[in-house]
């Protein structure tokens, strides 16, 4: 197939479409612009709560809803509203705070529309918590609040994630190890000091072939860019999968390529641009 039959590129955002800031660079801006105006559609696949993501979808002039939270939920703001929405079932989300009560450990769960915390640092600090170089201020906000104890975290319906965040790597595999089991859960690394459980199915790799097929877009004609585990599902499912140069070990192993540029160098214009045969 010629490289210029591509026909969707999909995005992670932290670490992979926005720069070391939380700004997406001049050079992703001019060449997803250009590729735009060839007919070439952009999907924005992120690990967020997808209104932490709108702003950038907007910014890009995207007409595609945004996978949001891994996959549970696809979201389109030019209308639509929830296309999709794949909550953790009850049973898992109580397994999973019974977990964290007993391992005296706090997290947080996010719902379509807030997040609910028993962590003062994470209620204080937000998304900057795992994304902490950034300086770039977010139009949308999710609201959060803070529950003081475990009992009001029980109360929460429709939880499409539970994260936990910890610069230590050994107590981020000890969680991720420890919840895999639990049935009803999809479980991974996510960032670089994150891991997200979500629900079992809910994956950016199914998000994004349900897309595709919806728009009648075979999976050989989509690139996808990620940087984490959690962006392994759809560097598979697409007929390129590409991997930052600052991605995880792990993603790397399972790309069809790595990107020559990091993200705050334009990696994904820089190599869109190759792909594509442009002269920037």
């Amino acid at each position: 197939m010629s490289l210029n039959k591509y026909r969707l590129v999909a995005m992670d955002c932290d670490r992979t479409l926005l720069d070391r800031y939380g700004n997406i660079c001049d050079i992703n801006k001019k060449v997803i612009a250009k590729l735009k105006a060839k007919g070439v559609d952009f999907i924005i696949a992120t690990g967020r709560n997808d209104i932490l993501a709108r702003e950038y979808a907007e910014e890009l002039e995207l007409d595609a809803p945004i996978i949001g939270c891994n996959g549970g939920t696809v979201t389109d703001y030019s209308g639509e509203g929830f296309i999709y929405v794949n909550a953790v079932n009850d049973a898992a989300v109580s397994r999973v705070i019974d977990y964290f009560e007993r391992e005296g450990l706090k997290f947080k769960m996010l719902t379509i529309d807030a997040c609910y915390t028993n962590d003062e640092e994470a209620m204080r600090l937000g998304l900057s918590q795992i994304v902490k170089e950034y300086t770039h201020v977010l139009k949308y906000e999710l609201p959060y609040h803070f529950c003081e104890s475990i009992k009001e975290l029980r109360g929460i319906k429709n939880v499409l994630k539970v994260s936990f965040i910890d610069d230590d790597i050994e107590k981020r595999l000890k969680v991720q190890a420890d919840l895999q089991g639990i049935d009803g859960l999809n479980v991974h690394a996510a960032g670089f000091n994150c891991v997200d459980i979500i629900a079992k199915g809910s994956t950016k790799g199914e998000a994004l072939k349900a897309y595709a097929e919806k728009k009648g877009i075979d999976r050989e004609r989509i690139i996808a860019f990620g940087d984490s585990e959690n962006d392994i599902s759809m560097i598979e499912y697409a007929g390129l999968g590409v991997a930052m140069i600052n991605a995880d070990e792990k993603l790397k192993s399972a790309a069809d390529m790595i990107t020559e540029f990091d993200n705050t160098n334009g990696g994904v214009g820089m190599t869109l641009a190759d792909i594509f045969g442009m002269e920037l």
